[in-house]
């Protein structure tokens, strides 16, 4: 002060936000101007940095590494978010024996679930996350698939059909279990069972229409609803039944005649057309060269012909033949009377 020099401050806070970074990472940031001291070596030349026109910063900038955010290391959770994890898990659970019991808790008398039970499932599920119902729904397809329980698979299979026929929240979640199980799907749409194909059929169908953008999928859901409420009835039906047969409604009788075609010759429709002028027919020989004409071949194997008599010997024949005879030619005196009276 005597010698009528500056007085600098000694500590110094950067304010910046490259300070802050540099502070969190470990790092002292200075000017381009400030020579880099060590804490230790401030108290050796004060007098070079003044000269120099730079502050140097004796004391770690505290506040501006309290104010960088702290992030957790690979692997390792924070208090705070303990809580969404557990929260997530105990979720997961839930949806999970939701699931579960709707699917195996089987009534005796049907397997299929009814439209009422599908929709108090859902009003359940909707409450849920949806990355959650759709792990749920996923593994109940595979846990039942490994353990060859077809009712569950059924059950399933309706319920995720249903999904199809809500909002875009429902589909979406259709979407992510048809994502990781589609594979599945169509294995079991080729399963003997006519119950569990007919229902992954209608899955993979939705689905299809779904990817189609199509905005609502509840009429198609009924028309396939219907469709096989029809087959399983016409396989119900008795064949052996005492009813009155149905009643067949007449057909018209005004039904036009077609004309009449002319027969076409095979070797006519064989020839090739350039050559029908000068070619002779190689297959078959028509009778005349009338175009009219009939094919002599063709007549031969399917018209009348004589029969060939066997000639089988009888004792009588030789005893008429020794004492009366027998013109070669019987009708020898039709002959006779004809040049007669003519």
């Amino acid at each position: 002060a005597g010698l009528g020099a500056r007085r600098f401050p000694t500590e110094r806070v950067v304010p910046t936000s490259g300070a802050v970074r540099g502070a969190a990472m470990g790092v002292r940031v200075h000017k381009a101007r400030e020579p880099v001291f060590r804490n230790r070596e401030g108290g050796r030349s004060l007098a070079a940095a003044f000269s120099c026109g730079a502050i140097f910063d004796l004391q770690p900038a505290r506040s501006a590494v309290a104010k960088v955010p702290v992030f957790p290391a690979c692997g390792e959770v924070l208090p705070g978010h303990s809580r969404s994890a557990a929260a997530a898990e105990q979720q997961h659970g839930a949806a999970r024996a939701l699931v579960e019991r709707f699917c195996e808790d089987v009534p005796a008398a049907r397997v299929a679930p009814t439209q009422a039970e599908l929709e108090a499932l859902w009003q359940r599920c909707s409450r849920m996350r949806r990355p959650e119902v759709a792990s749920a729904l996923a593994d109940q397809l595979v846990g039942a698939s490994s353990a060859q329980d077809w009712r569950s698979q059924v059950r399933a299979l309706h319920f995720l059909a249903h999904l199809y026929s809500h909002g875009q929240a429902a589909r979406a979640t259709a979407q992510a279990v048809m994502h990781n199980s589609e594979e599945l799907i169509r294995h079991l749409a080729k399963d003997s069972r006519s119950e569990c194909s007919d229902a992954a059929a209608r899955v993979l169908l939705l689905a299809q229409l779904s990817e189609a953008h199509i905005m609502d999928l509840s009429s198609l859901l009924d028309f396939t609803s219907q469709a096989s409420a029809t087959a399983e009835r016409a396989s119900e039906e008795d064949l052996i039944s005492l009813d009155d047969p149905p009643v067949i409604p007449p057909i018209p009788s005004s039904i036009p005649s077609l004309p009449r075609q002319q027969p076409v010759l095979v070797a006519s429709a064989l020839r090739p057309p350039a050559e029908e002028a000068t070619a002779k027919p190689q297959c078959f020989d028509i009778a005349g060269g009338d175009a009219g004409g009939e094919n002599t071949e063709l007549d031969d194997m399917f018209g009348f012909r004589r029969r060939q008599v066997v000639d089988i010997p009888v004792p009588t024949d030789a005893y008429m033949k020794e004492h009366f005879e027998r013109p070669a030619d019987p009708f020898a005196f039709v002959t006779e009377h004809v040049k007669q009276r003519f």
